[in-house]
């Protein structure tokens, strides 16, 4: 019975190998130029829709030199309480998602504006990026800091969302930084990536080489099924 328990555990902790890229961009599409805003269209290699501002693929910024997007406020108008904002947004079916990982490549130049990737639950998770500063911001909840990044440098982020376990992680160039409640109050509807200034800003924040990987839908059930198939065998054994 050990050695079933051992098998039937390994299978069912192993399902992150069944996983499917719902997003992965990284700007250098046929269709995407330099100096244009992003071209939008289908998942997963385009972003969804820009709510505001003109979010525009270059063809380097600081370290990241493999045509990614910016987001700055140069030669923009200021919307809300004078605010400057720049965003784009990944849309999901409404379905419930057992677990999902973002990944992207940041680098983050200049003080005067903050860039935040907001979870959609539908009312917003958020992890805030501002002068070197990481926190976690839910409405419910006291923010949390979550760590520190490099201004100025390429910086590999990855958000781990499960909610099966109501917790979301943050990792950092491959080293987990903190981990703590995620409390959505819905499934997840979109992504988005919002830069905000208090100015005209010619400095700014670039992504690239996004990637949102979640299980495979039949991913679960095909292990939960595995699994069933052992532990009906073996009491049948013992029976007979």
């Amino acid at each position: 019975m050990r050695t079933l328990l051992t098998v039937v555990a390994a299978a069912t902790f192993s399902h992150t190998a069944f996983s499917q890229a719902m997003y992965d961009i990284n700007f250098q599409s046929a269709d995407q130029a330099v100096n244009q805003v992003v071209t939008t269209g289908p998942a997963p290699n385009h972003v969804s829709s820009i709510w505001f501002g003109t979010p525009t693929v270059v063809a380097a910024f600081g370290p990241l030199t493999d045509q990614p997007l910016l987001f700055n406020s140069n030669g923009q108008s200021p919307m809300a309480f004078g605010y400057y904002y720049t965003q784009i947004e990944l849309a999901f079916a409404y379905v419930p998602l057992p677990s999902v990982d973002l990944a992207f490549d940041m680098v983050d130049a200049g003080s005067s504006h903050s860039f935040t990737v907001l979870f959609d639950t539908p009312t917003v998770r958020n992890f805030e990026f501002n002068n070197g500063q990481i926190t976690f911001i839910n409405p419910l909840l006291p923010n949390v800091n979550v760590g520190n990044y490099q201004m100025g440098q390429v910086n590999r982020f990855d958000i781990h969302i499960d909610y099966h376990l109501n917790q979301w992680s943050f990792t950092e160039n491959n080293s987990l930084l903190d981990s703590g409640a995620f409390n959505p109050d819905g499934n997840l509807q979109s992504i988005r990536f919002n830069y905000s200034a208090t100015g005209p800003d010619t400095s700014g924040t670039a992504i690239d080489n996004l990637l949102v990987v979640t299980p495979e839908p039949s991913s679960t059930s095909f292990l939960a099924s595995i699994c069933c198939v052992f532990v009906s065998r073996y009491f049948y054994l013992r029976k007979h």
